[in-house]
């Protein structure tokens, strides 16, 4: 029994090690690639200050919120505590760097359950980022609305409708046959 505990903490450590230079990694090379990335002092030069510091001080919080929200959806599957909860969000966010469409998320945060329900909350956590999204997007909308009963712009509300229109006809009416020859 020890021995597989110590095996299994050898191969946490191991799997820890491999994600923090794969992130250590992608950072380096995404800094060092100086043609293709803003330089951060002209972004501060070019803007107000205030931002960057008000954006700085609202990136725990939303990690904290993340944190609340994984305990929330894993309670009925595995109780955690908050610090659990917000050393998983960090683990999620750590593979989701070099992962595409930010796929390694809930990898990193099944991660630290001891549960051998995953698969259970592998759903729980996609069903937590859907229903996100959806969130975002309806207040999306109900800003853009809002924005254009305030100042009468139908630029912005035609631009929704132009976007969304073609999605709309493809849900309808199914992918055009012609579109793929």
């Amino acid at each position: 029994m020890i021995a597989n505990k110590t095996i299994s903490k050898g191969i946490s450590l191991f799997i820890k090690t491999i994600i923090f230079v794969f992130s250590v990694y992608y950072i380096a090379d995404k800094m060092g690639d100086i043609n293709n990335t803003v330089h951060v002092l002209d972004i501060w030069q070019k803007t107000r200050t205030n931002y960057f510091i008000i954006a700085f001080c609202l990136v725990p919080v939303n990690w904290g919120l993340e944190a609340l929200k994984w305990q929330y959806l894993t309670k009925e599957i595995e109780p955690i505590s908050f610090s659990t909860a917000f050393k998983a969000v960090l683990s999620g966010l750590s593979i989701s760097i070099f992962t595409p469409n930010r796929v390694g998320e809930f990898a990193g945060k099944v991660f630290y359950l001891k549960t051998t329900e995953k698969v259970k909350a592998t759903v729980a956590s996609f069903i937590g980022s859907s229903l996100q999204l959806l969130v975002t997007v309806l207040a999306g909308f109900f800003a853009a609305f809002m924005y254009y009963k305030i100042h009468k712009n139908t630029f912005l509300f035609q631009g929704l409708v132009t976007e969304a229109a073609p999605g709309r006809k493809y849900f309808e009416t199914g992918p055009d046959p012609q579109f793929f020859d």
